[in-house]
């Protein structure tokens, strides 16, 4: 059947829905059984030709039946509303002029008899089509049983909508629905699927006889991830995890965050190069941090020593770890000050680590600006207090965490990671007998990432918030955390010196263009006229760049890039620098940074 039959359809049924309500509320009104008359036909066409183009207007003939919703319910209501405040108004000027043949209408047009009428209606037309949905529903699960392979699809985002054709023609399974946790998602349809609770999940599972579900949540950390999986396990369904679908360009909710196809690239008949490795992690309780951790956890490294100076992140990240299986990992957290050298000292002594991931800094570019002495002092004191005793190591491989922001930077963050790259390349030659290796990893925004742009819209929704953007026209490299941290593990593989990796991190992408398919996601559509363009703030730029210069090279992975640094700093001109910061926070003075940070652009 086509859309302009079934729409034609619908327009018959709200037609035959206005004739009943004219019928019972003319009896009512009357007292007494109406009969066909030319009143009573009058009556039931004024009230057509107001309640049918309204309705056209309003789009309520244009739904799909399976999806319809409260959001719809209320088309059909302001379209109700509209037509009753017409017919008020037209009795209104009917009654002031008194016109003759209004005597023969009347009879049934009154304020009383329309509200009735329109009233009536709304309950006609919302039930008729609840029960078209229900009717729907109940076909489409009484064919369930008749469908070979069956299967669930976790995730109703994007990406589990656009894994629907690879799983249907790549892996002969049907999808029969999805499983997802937003309750605002809930009996809702996706692509003619229904969307189920997980609640309902294993009563959906044995009654369809359903032993196969694919995991489609690329955005979710590996601790929420594992988590899914342990309950996925309790129901006995058979799990595959589909990290992302078509190799480029899907992501959760259609805004074409850079994706990439990363299951692991690795043999399973070769051990892991983090296994039995021990390994330290500073800056664990953010959100690369963390990531960084789970993902380890599969590795099967002997040791992860996790540290951070926020306590309630720390205590956090424990809770977590508690939740899920470390596979006998000996795992040790530490509340640290890594600008308080001997304690970082003690843990690298005692440790002897083989890895080092350096994730710790202050990294939100509004507050490092506003404080900037303090926050640079803290961003490279305390990679160079880590950096200066990996020399007591061999055979370590550190891993500096770097930004995007570092490139031509205009803020005190970026600037203090550019240099922090500078400074980290500069180890692979201050010894050359060491066996040591130093590299950078650098990337874009990470989706999720705490006091980033998507969760601070999303809160915006939730406070019913004032929606705001700095500029229509700024563009920002994004990357699910989940893929940003496998290929920063994959990068510590790669062995060229002097060099910093650089992930894929595919096109730029419109931050206002971004904010308003947010809206339109959260079905708050209503609010993309509001948005407010702030401007940007102090230390913002209007478009990121991933390479200093395009002289980047690919590696032995397709989705890294490597940049080379030519500038080299010696032993000496470091200690200086580590100088001119204490002499800065000493005096409060921030014209030290600035010498410091003078040359870093050349």
């Amino acid at each position: 059947m086509n859309n302009d039959l079934k729409i034609l359809i619908k327009i018959l049924l709200d037609l035959n829905a206005i004739l009943v309500s004219c019928f019972i509320s003319s009896t009512i009104s009357s007292g007494q059984i109406i009969l066909l008359s030319k009143s009573f036909i009058l009556y039931s066409i004024l009230i057509s030709i107001t309640v049918i183009p309204i309705g056209v207007y309003f789009k309520v003939y244009f739904d799909i039946s399976r999806y319809f919703n409260f959001k719809n319910v209320t088309y059909i209501l302001v379209a109700t509303l509209i037509s009753y405040v017409f017919q008020v108004c037209f009795i209104f000027i009917l009654k002031f002029f008194d016109l003759n043949f209004t005597k023969t209408i009347l009879i049934f047009f009154n304020y009383e008899n329309i509200f009735l009428t329109h009233l009536l209606f709304l309950l006609i037309a919302v039930n008729f089509r609840l029960l078209l949905r229900t009717y729907l529903n109940i076909k489409n699960s009484n064919n369930l049983n008749t469908l070979k392979n069956p299967c669930l699809i976790f995730g109703a985002g994007n990406t589990g909508v656009a894994s629907i054709k690879y799983i249907k023609n790549v892996r002969n399974f049907n999808p029969v629905a999805f499983v997802d946790d937003d309750v605002n998602k809930i009996g809702r349809y996706i692509e003619n699927l229904p969307i189920i609770s997980f609640n309902s999940l294993n009563t959906f599972k044995e009654k369809n006889k359903i032993n196969k579900i694919f995991l489609c949540l690329p955005s979710v950390s590996s601790f929420k991830l594992n988590e899914i999986k342990q309950k996925l396990q309790e129901i006995q369904i058979n799990v595959e995890e589909i990290k992302s679908f078509d190799a480029t360009r899907v992501n959760e909710s259609n805004f074409n965050f850079k994706k990439n196809i990363i299951t692991n690239n690795k043999n399973e008949n070769v051990d892991s190069p983090f296994k039995n490795k021990k390994i330290i992690i500073t800056g664990a309780a953010g959100t690369i941090g963390e990531e960084i951790c789970y993902q380890l956890i599969n590795e099967n490294p002997s040791d992860l020593i996790l540290l951070d100076i926020n306590e309630v992140g720390i205590s956090n990240l424990n809770q977590k770890l508690n939740k899920i299986d470390t596979k006998n990992i000996k795992i040790k957290l530490i509340l640290t000050n890594l600008c308080f050298r001997p304690s970082i000292r003690k843990v690298i002594n005692e440790v002897k680590p083989d890895y080092i991931f350096h994730a710790a800094a202050y990294k939100h570019v509004e507050i490092v600006e506003d404080n900037p002495i303090s926050s640079v002092f803290n961003n490279l004191i305390s990679l160079l207090n880590v950096l200066e005793l990996t020399r007591t190591q061999e055979k370590l491989k550190f891993v500096f965490i770097s930004t995007d922001k570092a490139v031509e930077p205009v803020n005190y963050m970026g600037k203090s990671k550019r240099l922090g790259e500078i400074i980290t390349n500069s180890f692979n030659f201050i010894d050359k007998e060491s066996k040591n290796k130093y590299c950078s990893v650098r990337f874009g925004n990470v989706i999720g990432s705490s006091g980033s742009l998507i969760p601070k819209i999303q809160n915006q929704i939730n406070n019913n918030s004032e929606i705001t953007v700095t500029n229509i026209k700024a563009t920002r490299y994004f990357m699910t955390i989940n893929d940003a941290v496998n290929l920063t593990l994959q990068a510590a593989q790669l062995s060229d010196n002097g060099k910093i990796y650089v992930l894929d991190m595919g096109e730029p992408i419109n931050i206002y263009e971004l904010v308003k398919k947010i809206l339109i996601n959260s079905d708050r559509s209503d609010l993309i006229k509001k948005i407010k363009v702030t401007g940007l703030r102090n230390g913002e730029k209007l478009h990121e760049k991933l390479f200093y210069h395009q002289n980047s090279e690919t590696t032995s992975n397709k989705f890294i890039f490597s940049e080379k640094i030519d500038k080299i700093y010696s032993v000496n001109e470091i200690e200086n620098m580590r100088n001119k910061l204490n002499y800065a926070l000493e005096k409060d003075n921030i014209k030290f940074l600035d010498e410091i940070f003078s040359s870093i652009n050349s």
